[in-house]
């Protein structure tokens, strides 16, 4: 049945393959926990809300409210699809989200967002066209990370037809959203497909290594791109990808921005998940109170 879940919602609600991947991993969990107790995730109608509650209190012990909220979402949508086949299913709304701990956002200065685009704008090669290529590329997917805030999922996916004046995101599956491109991101991107011309992979950012030459890169070969570059730059904190969105966001923040305005660029869904960057920004302000001396 979970087989059969996963095929509804990626031909019929568009689901985006990484989350169509987390639910099928969390039912799988919940199944197992479900053959403890003598029954199946295939008898959904058998399933009571405290067997559910028993699982989340379960996995509770070494995960995260996140995380075990995100499990509700996966059975949440598994319960509504037993409603959809006529099965007479316990009320998804029922399901009642854990209390989540406040998230710390952790994002770049702009002096640490500075120095790690200037290494990669300036990293050393030895002149032959692949390395000068590999150099242009890498400049551009931190460059766009940092200036776009797209996530590294969305970014992998880019395909050459999506850029014009604008670049085309598509997200979760079946949703679009433009973000305006500005003359140095044309340049930029201009000169990074000339350099890469022999190539005609459909997709902006191919993969330079010798096993997959010319193929879509990957999700690992860009955290390994950014991770080299943190270490390379002797940024003192560690940078992963996600962190380059959260850096965008804050640095719009900094600068005033509205922060409806910063939802629409990130694509939130509610103005509360973006409401957790100003945590960053009040946290500089009282830094920035500490430096008035005290008589």
């Amino acid at each position: 049945m979970i087989d059969r879940f996963c095929e509804y919602l990626e031909n019929n609600r568009g689901f985006a393959k990484n989350t169509i991947d987390n639910y099928a991993r969390t039912l799988i969990k919940f199944d197992a926990y479900l053959h403890k107790h003598s029954k199946s995730i295939d008898c959904v109608d058998h399933i009571t809300l405290r067997d559910i509650n028993g699982f989340i209190q379960v996995q509770r012990l070494y995960k995260s409210a996140r995380t075990c909220n995100n499990y509700l979402s996966a059975i949440r949508v598994f319960l509504y699809y037993g409603m959809m086949l006529g099965l007479e299913v316990i009320n998804p709304k029922l399901l009642l989200n854990q209390r989540a701990e406040i998230k710390k956002i952790e994002s770049l200065t702009e002096e640490e967002t500075r120095i790690l685009l200037e290494y990669f704008k300036n990293a050393p090669c030895w002149e032959s066209r692949e390395e000068e290529l590999m150099k242009t590329r890498n400049y551009l997917i931190v460059y766009m990370l940092v200036y776009t805030g797209v996530r590294v999922t969305e970014l992998i996916n880019i395909k050459i037809d999506d850029i014009n004046d604008e670049l085309i995101i598509k997200w979760k599956g079946w949703k679009y959203r433009p973000i305006k491109l500005f003359k140095d991101d044309l340049d930029l991107i201009k000169l990074y497909l000339f350099m890469r011309r022999k190539y005609k992979s459909e997709y902006l950012f191919i993969s330079l290594s010798h096993n997959s030459m010319g193929e879509k890169i990957s999700r690992n070969w860009v955290e390994n791109i950014v991770r080299d570059g943190w270490i390379k730059a002797w940024i003192k904190n560690k940078i992963f990808p996600h962190k380059l969105r959260h850096t965008f966001a804050t640095s719009l923040l900094r600068r005033n921005a509205n922060l409806y305005h910063i939802k629409e660029l990130l694509w939130h869904s509610s103005i509360s998940t973006t409401q957790t960057y100003l945590s960053v920004v009040n946290s500089e302000l009282a830094n920035t109170q500490k430096l008035l001396p005290r008589f």
